[in-house]
């Protein structure tokens, strides 16, 4: 899904102050359109979405186009919110009804994925935070601790936010002039690299 990464270039461009050509601010909005209706149409009948129209929901899919639509309407897009809030309803019952099969990773991006779109709403935190305190008592590598430092923040759950960004900073390699963090040396997925753990760290 495109949408997230063109709604956060346009949204870095602006807070950076780089003139965009005019082209490109006219035509933005017809790719975040596009995007917006693509995703309609993937979404399942139980309100998550998949890697395809007719597969079954997948927990991290259904967080990525939460975040993405989240990301949206904070840059001021008009979504569906009939399809937002089926979708965000689906992510709370995968996240309350997680299963073992869900790893450490995946579950954090989904807490991440519904603290970025409840950011600034009254809404039960209990369960999240439980779930993510079971989380933090494991070996966690420096995406998911990234990924959970933000989701405390955007629940004001500030001291437990900064307790784990000093445990991010033990994890940090640092090498002359630059700073970065690992991540699994031998992995399948991009999820544990060390560009993805440096880049949210």
């Amino acid at each position: 899904m495109i949408l997230p990464d063109i709604l956060t270039a346009a949204k870095t461009f602006k807070e950076i102050n780089v003139p965009l050509k005019s082209q490109t601010i006219e035509e933005l909005p017809k790719y975040v359109d596009a995007g917006l209706k693509r995703l309609y149409d993937h979404q399942h009948s139980d309100g998550g979405w998949g890697w395809w129209t007719n597969d079954q929901t997948h927990p991290y899919m259904t967080a990525y186009v939460i975040y993405g639509l989240s990301l949206a309407r904070e840059a001021g897009y008009e979504i569906n919110e009939n399809v937002f809030n089926t979708g965000l309803n689906n992510l709370k019952n995968q996240i309350s009804n997680a299963k073992s099969d869900i790893d450490e990773t995946t579950l954090s991006y989904m807490i991440y994925s519904l603290s970025t779109a409840m950011k600034n709403q009254s809404y039960d935190k209990n369960t999240y935070l439980e779930i993510i305190n079971i989380l933090l008592r494991k070996d966690l590598k420096s995406y998911p601790l990234s990924l959970l430092a933000i989701t405390l923040k955007n629940m004001n759950q500030n001291q437990k936010a900064m307790d784990v960004i000093l445990r991010l900073k033990k994890q940090v390699n640092e090498e002359k002039s630059f700073a970065f963090w690992g991540g699994e040396e031998w992995h399948y997925r991009w999820q544990n690299d060390n560009v993805q753990g440096t880049a949210f760290a």
